[in-house]
């Protein structure tokens, strides 16, 4: 964390995770990878059988990295925990990442804190978690949600039956979205 390892620090670990089969957990938060090097990580987990946790927080995430990390999320059996925590991720993709989280059947826990993600984005949620069976914690705090986008969170969560912990703090919802 905090390496500032930029592409081609992502290049290098990506290649070493696709052969080792002993790491669980990786912690690559504030490394600036950007969509090339989120993009070469995000072969990884088609690649790699046994890492559970990924942490891509603050790494300057573009449209570009997020569209393959939602594809290969898909392809994954294995990963329980990601972070892509501020990374500006905004409600462009907003559908694409929730249909990567609502097809996969491993990931419990993820964190998009600290992004810009806002009514649209709500909406993909709330769809993806009033179908979702999987993911018992999900961290949305420090968005833009705002009143609608929180609401289409709640709809969604009256048909979900997993999901033990949502984080919404922060998100202006105002009375109307409380």
């Amino acid at each position: 964390r905090h390496h500032g390892m930029g592409i081609k620090g992502a290049l290098a670990v990506a290649e070493a995770l696709r052969i080792n089969s002993k790491i669980r957990s990786v912690n690559l938060g504030d490394n600036w990878f950007g969509d090339q090097g989120t993009s070469a990580l995000s072969e990884v987990l088609s690649a790699n059988s046994t890492l559970t946790s990924i942490n891509l927080s603050e790494n300057r995430i573009g449209q570009k990295g997020v569209t393959a990390l939602c594809r290969r999320l898909k392809e994954n059996s294995t990963l329980a925990e990601m972070s892509l925590k501020g990374n500006a991720l905004d409600d462009r993709g907003g559908k694409q990442r929730s249909d990567a989280l609502m097809t996969s059947t491993s990931l419990t826990k993820v964190d998009l804190s600290y992004n810009h993600l806002g009514e649209g984005a709500g909406r993909s949620f709330g769809e993806m978690l009033s179908a979702n069976g999987y993911l018992i914690d999900v961290n949305l705090k420090w968005n833009s949600l705002r009143a609608k986008g929180s609401a289409a969170i709640a709809e969604g969560l009256r048909n979900n039956h997993v999901l033990n912990q949502i984080d919404l703090g922060w998100n202006g919802l105002g009375d109307d979205g409380a």
